[in-house]
C-alpha cells in the first residue's frame, strides 16, 4: 500500500497578553497509517526573542493535539507559529497561525509595602482566625495555585488533608465557599487518607500545588511521599481520583526512599 500523507486541521490566529500564556489551542490530526499520538509534532516560532521554540508545549489525546505558547518575559509583538506533523513514513502536513502578544501596563500589577489584602478565603472577615473543616473554614493552609486556563483557585488545606477549589469569581469574595474538594469525599471530613489506607483519592498533609498550562493540578502529598497529578482539575468532582503518581509505583503505596523513582 502507498503511504498517504497525514492531514492537520487549521488553527485560527491567537492573541494573548504580555507575560501570559495562551489558552489551550486544539487541532485534529489524522493519518491512514500512523496513530495521531505516534506521529512527530514540530513547533517553531518565527521570532525566537518573542516566543522561543522551547516555550511551545504540546499534548496529544486520541486524534487531538493541544498546544500552549508562552511569550518571553516582558516581550510583545507578533510571531508566526509553524506546526508540522510527520507520520511513520516520513510524510508531513503543515499549518501555521499568527500569535499576537499585546503590551500591558506593568504598574497596575505592582504592590506597595504593607498594602492591605483585598479579600480573604478561609474566614468570613479579616479579624477572624477560626480553624475548621467546612466548605469555608481551613486548618493550616499552606499553598495556593491558580489554573491559568480557567482562573479557578486551589488551596492546600494541609491539616485537613485536602485541596479546596474555588471558582474564579468566588475567590475574590470574603469567606466564599469552595466549589469542590480533593482528598476527601465531602467538606466535613478531614482525616489523613480518609482514615484508611493511601489511595488515588486521598492525601496526607498536602503542602504544595501547581496548575500547569494544560490545566493539570500537581500536588505534593508530603507525608505520603508522592506527587499526584489531576488532569482537567477545574472540572473534576468531589473526591476525584488522581490520574498519575510520581514517587511511588502505584496509588496504594507510600514508602519513603532516595532513588530515581522514589
Amino acid at each position: 500500500n502507498t503511504n498517504e500523507p497525514p492531514s492537520i486541521g487549521t488553527i485560527s490566529d491567537q492573541t494573548t497578553q504580555e507575560d501570559i500564556a495562551t489558552s489551550v489551542i486544539g487541532f485534529t490530526v489524522t493519518d491512514n497509517e500512523t496513530a495521531a499520538c505516534s506521529m512527530l509534532l514540530t513547533l517553531t516560532s518565527s521570532d525566537q526573542a518573542l516566543i522561543p521554540d522551547n516555550y511551545l508545549l504540546s499534548l496529544c489525546s486520541g486524534n487531538m493535539y493541544s498546544i500552549v505558547a508562552t511569550p518571553a518575559f516582558n516581550q510583545y509583538g507578533t510571531a508566526t507559529i509553524s506546526v508540522t506533523i510527520t507520520d511513520a513514513g516520513g510524510l508531513t502536513a503543515c499549518t501555521s497561525f499568527d500569535l499576537t502578544i499585546t503590551e500591558i501596563d506593568d504598574s497596575q500589577y505592582m504592590w506597595a509595602n504593607f498594602q492591605a489584602a483585598d479579600s480573604v478565603l478561609g474566614q468570613t472577615d479579616f479579624i477572624s482566625s477560626t480553624g475548621g473543616t467546612t466548605d469555608v473554614l481551613m486548618n493550616h493552609p499552606s499553598n495556593v495555585a491558580v489554573d491559568p486556563t480557567t482562573g479557578k483557585v486551589f488551596v492546600c488545606d494541609g491539616l485537613n488533608h485536602r485541596i479546596l477549589r474555588f471558582s474564579a469569581a468566588d475567590s475574590l469574595l470574603n469567606g466564599s465557599s469552595a466549589e469542590a474538594v480533593f482528598g476527601q469525599s465531602n467538606f466535613t471530613t478531614g482525616t489523613a487518607n480518609r482514615g484508611s489506607g493511601v489511595a488515588a483519592n486521598t492525601f496526607n498533609n498536602p503542602t504544595s500545588a501547581y496548575v500547569d498550562s494544560f490545566g493539570r493540578l500537581w500536588v505534593a502529598d508530603s507525608t505520603n511521599h508522592r506527587v499526584l497529578r489531576f488532569d482537567h482539575a477545574s472540572t473534576k468532582g468531589d473526591g476525584a481520583d488522581a490520574d498519575a503518581v510520581l514517587g511511588q509505583p502505584n496509588f496504594t503505596s507510600a514508602t519513603a526512599g532516595t532513588s530515581q523513582n522514589s
